[in-house]
């Protein structure tokens, strides 16, 4: 279930997949027994990166693209890489994204997920939760409306970069979102309805971060789920 949502969150549907086995040439892991495969979203230029560890022990293997100009990647620009299961975040140019990718440790039969997304100007940008259906960075805000399946309540994610953000609405109306500071990432539930929402993060005209700063936890549910599929 778990995958099939992150599978909806990126729009797997409009991408162009490069499988582990036949892609050997563009992309690699380190260490036998672990794959990873690319799926190039055509419609945002966006990546989704399982990498998976298929053996019957913990693993650390590491990512290298190769060709990463066949995958879409510019080698001059820069990059967000957010990790799905322990939410966290990074930025390299497209020719460094390999340190993102670097020892992961994988446990037995598991897998890590990875978005990777064209780092807008300004920074702010949506990352997780919801398939995005538009998204509008303006002078005071960012204007993102997303889309799941009726009825579900789950974390959506933003990355701050650095910018003061005063509050969240969602249809136009206040919602509870907190601030990691850590992590510089804004995070909130939502609960998704038929239709398509609209999430505004407003800024602060002073750079003063105005949300409840709270930690945002790895996905535990998440990774167990991805467990239990690769078993």
């Amino acid at each position: 279930k778990t995958y099939t949502l992150a599978q909806y969150y990126f729009g797997v549907y409009e991408s162009t997949p490069f499988i582990f086995a036949n892609s050997a040439e563009i992309f690699s892991s380190s260490t036998a027994q672990t794959y990873a495969s690319v799926y190039a979203n055509r419609v945002w230029r966006d990546y989704l990166i399982p990498v998976a560890n298929m053996a019957g022990k913990s693993l650390t293997t590491s990512l290298t693209i190769h060709q990463p100009e066949r995958l879409g990647l510019a080698p001059d620009a820069p990059y967000v890489v957010y990790d799905v299961h322990a939410r966290t975040v990074s930025t390299a140019k497209g020719a460094a994204l390999a340190k993102c990718f670097a020892e992961m440790a994988i446990p037995k039969g598991s897998l890590k997920l990875f978005y990777v997304r064209p780092l807008p100007k300004g920074g702010v940008c949506h990352l997780w939760g919801g398939k995005r259906i538009s998204e509008d960075a303006q002078a005071d805000k960012l204007v993102v409306e997303i889309q799941a399946p009726a009825g579900l309540d789950d974390v959506v994610v933003f990355d701050a970069a650095g910018r003061g953000v005063k509050a969240v609405t969602v249809d136009g109306k206040p919602a509870e979102f907190f601030f990691d500071r850590a992590k510089r990432l804004v995070h909130g539930n939502v609960t998704f309805t038929a239709q398509s929402v609209k999430l505004e993060a407003i800024f602060s005209s002073d750079g003063h971060n105005g949300l409840a700063e709270k930690s945002l936890a790895p996905d535990q549910l998440a990774q167990e789920c991805l467990s239990r599929i690769a078993d």
